[in-house]
């Protein structure tokens, strides 16, 4: 397990920030999984007969629970490269959560076919009126039931995800294409970082949106640098994410040398600046530069306005932005025609 993935994991067993990207990502911003419901329950997944012991771990597995039990088994598995078989690990993942509740299920109906009785299970009589003669044998009654488990892929790289994403596509039915119909299909929920939009809206959680704006903005360094220059204050576990996706060498060298604040956060508007100016931050922020004075009066005003939006004052937004009073008249003209134009 690389670095990245540890400090990610770390990121999100956070249960606010877990079930922010869940209720992002899964339902569209709606608020159905609430973080004070959430348990952090063991990855590992455990599979055991007399013949076969089989282990599978997942990245984070959180129990939503309610009255005092589980309602639902929510795994995140965070992917940096692509794995060609990786609907079959999540398949097979989530078949051995199944197999525990079935095996903790026998366990319950066998206890309790026992204390009807008080009888040991071999001298329980079949006629026992409890179970039928099915329950009795596989010690699984008609009514029992097993809770939901569901797994999201998150996936962080630039290159567009080409594996399967349903179980058919993997499997090859050359030569046998009638036996589809019948076969099982599982559904793969993959979500590419870079191809989220309208984050803002989606997310609720600041430390989501910081590393989902920060993740997406990562190879433009002036729409980065920007979205520092606004937000400025960041926690330290979301600059530590941020820090693994641009690789920079500076930024692990400013959160050793600097403490943050009560609060766990990070003041990271002047060290981000002064290091892009400096032009010493390493890794993949590599956007231009435009070099002409009025693509600068242009991206200034954006900044401006997008700052102005976020409720700061005109002084705040001037400051941050470090435009001219000229320019901050054109910015208020432009923002006039946009809310007469809607």
């Amino acid at each position: 397990m690389g670095k990245q993935d540890i400090t990610q994991m770390k990121f999100f067993r956070d249960t606010k920030r877990f079930a922010d990207i869940w209720n992002g990502l899964a339902f569209n911003g709606r608020q159905v999984v609430k973080w004070d419901e959430l348990e952090e329950i063991s990855p590992v997944g455990l599979a055991v007969n007399k013949e076969l012991k089989t282990k599978k771990t997942a990245d984070i597995v959180m129990a939503r629970t309610g009255n005092g039990e589980r309602l639902a088994i929510l795994i995140a598995e965070n992917q940096l490269s692509i794995d060609y078989s990786m609907i079959v690990r999540v398949l097979l993942r989530e078949v051995m959560e199944y197999d525990r509740q079935v095996s903790e299920l026998i366990k319950k109906n066998r206890d309790e076919l026992r204390a009807l009785k008080g009888l040991k299970k071999t001298e329980i009589p079949v006629e026992n009126n409890t179970f039928t003669s099915g329950e009795y044998m596989y010690l699984f009654k008609k009514t029992n039931r097993l809770r939901p488990v569901s797994t999201l892929v998150l996936y962080w790289n630039s290159d567009p995800w080409d594996g399967a994403k349903t179980l058919h596509e993997l499997v090859d039915f050359t030569g046998c294409e009638e036996i589809k119909e019948i076969t099982g299909d599982f559904k793969l929920n993959i979500i590419n970082i870079d191809n989220i939009q309208n984050g803002d809206e989606l997310f609720h959680n600041r430390d989501v949106k910081d590393v989902v704006n920060l993740y997406q903005k990562r190879n433009d360094k002036i729409a980065f640098k920007e979205y520092i220059d606004t937000q400025k204050i960041f926690d330290r576990e979301c600059i530590e994410v941020v820090t693994e996706m641009v690789t920079s060498k500076e930024l692990k060298e400013y959160m050793q040398n600097n403490k943050e604040d009560e609060g766990g956060n990070l003041d990271m508007c002047k060290a981000i600046t002064d290091l892009i100016q400096d032009g010493r931050i390493e890794g993949r922020i590599e956007g231009r530069i435009e070099g002409n004075v009025e693509g600068e009066n242009q991206k200034g005003i954006e900044v401006f306005i997008n700052c102005i939006n976020r409720k700061m004052s005109k002084d705040e937004a001037q400051a941050i932005a470090n435009i001219s009073d000229e320019l901050v008249e054109k910015a208020y003209i432009r923002m006039s025609e946009v809310l007469q134009r809607t």
